[in-house]
């Protein structure tokens, strides 16, 4: 006799019709089988059997197996925050047109381009400018300057935050 049909005897487990089976030592890396002598080792099933790991008799077919749990879904890592330059409110646009031309500028019929080299803070104020290259007119270039003074843009972004960034602004005179 075996110590499954011992314990179905004594009305502890049960015994699945048609699939003999015999218990193991626990953690034996035999599989377990189905039926009510099913499951986690010795652990009792709501019908009262206890569970052992098992495996049929020689020459008695395998019960069937469940089949392997498919693998969790690959969960692919969220896309980084794209990183943005520094941009032009367009609330707070620049000192910049007909209206902030130099009127001597204008009386001389001076044109040009300058750059201005600005550097942006997270918070996006201005806090340092210099001029990077001239326009040839030094009206202009002081206009260039006061363009971006205490103005204010949106900053640069690295990962979804706003970082402090130097660039240059182009700036272009021209009369209509």
């Amino acid at each position: 006799m075996n110590c499954i049909a011992l314990l179905a005897i004594l009305g502890i487990a049960t015994l699945n019709p048609g699939v003999l089976a015999r218990a193991e030592e626990p953690n034996s890396g035999v599989p377990l089988c189905n039926g009510p002598a099913t499951g986690l080792d010795g652990q009792m099933n709501s019908d009262r059997s206890i569970v052992y790991p098992c495996h049929p008799l020689k020459g008695m077919p395998a019960p069937p197996m469940a089949s392997p749990a498919s693998p969790p879904p690959v969960v692919s890592p969220p896309l980084p925050f794209p990183s943005t330059g520094v941009r032009m409110d367009p609330k707070r646009p620049l000192k910049i047109g007909l209206a902030y031309y130099p009127d001597a500028a204008k009386r001389a019929h001076e044109e040009g381009r300058c750059i201005v080299m600005v550097t942006v803070s997270a918070e996006g104020r201005i806090t340092a400018a210099h001029l990077q290259t001239s326009s040839g007119y030094p009206r202009l270039d002081q206009a260039c300057l006061e363009a971006v003074a205490n103005q204010r843009m949106l900053p640069a972004t690295e990962n979804g935050r706003p970082i402090e960034k130097t660039m240059s602004v182009p700036i272009v005179w021209k009369l209509p």
